[in-house]
């Protein structure tokens, strides 16, 4: 029933959403989610269909890294250790551009908007694991490594809004 998914997921952004103006201290008369292909103003923080091409190109960009990395791994033949630690520093790296372009984008709030964008993308490649592992395993190791992500995003969300042009005055 495609009704019954667009309602889940119109009730997850919404949540998320609600999250996010939480953390933001804004008063509940603010509270608005803006219809598909509506433009923000400056002001508003988080554009939800930014997010998901925000998401979904970075985990097009780790596809392509982690492609390169399998491919230099087998031709030089790396051990294991080093194969899995090179994932998790693309992986990283894939998750700090996100928060990159998303405070970018944004242009204020950068460590929120950069730890929001990590967290959703952690969120996703959770979901994904769990499914490709047929069940949930959450432990130590996914919890820090959920920390990291989301430190990656705040930190990429830092450095998106200081690169920001901002015109000086004289």
């Amino acid at each position: 029933d495609r009704s019954g998914r667009f309602n889940l997921l119109s009730f997850i952004a919404l949540r998320i959403r609600g999250i996010y103006y939480y953390l933001c201290r804004r008063r509940a008369a603010e509270w608005r989610i803006f219809m598909p292909g509506e433009k923000t103003s400056y002001n508003e923080p988080f554009d939800l269909i930014f997010a998901a091409k925000n998401i979904f190109f970075g985990f097009a960009l780790t596809i392509v890294l982690l492609f390169i990395a399998a491919w230099i791994s087998a031709a030089v033949a790396l051990p294991r250790a080093v194969t899995c630690l090179i994932v998790n520093v693309i992986t990283y790296i894939c998750i700090g551009f996100c928060g990159f372009r998303g405070a970018k984008k944004s242009g204020n709030r950068g460590i929120l908007n950069g730890a929001l964008y990590g967290l959703c993308y952690t969120a996703v490649l959770f979901l994904t694991s769990c499914l490709a592992r047929g069940g949930i395993s959450f432990d130590s190791g996914s919890a820090v490594a959920a920390a990291i992500c989301i430190g990656c995003g705040a930190a990429g969300g830092i450095l998106g809004v200081n690169a920001t042009s901002k015109k000086r005055r004289r």
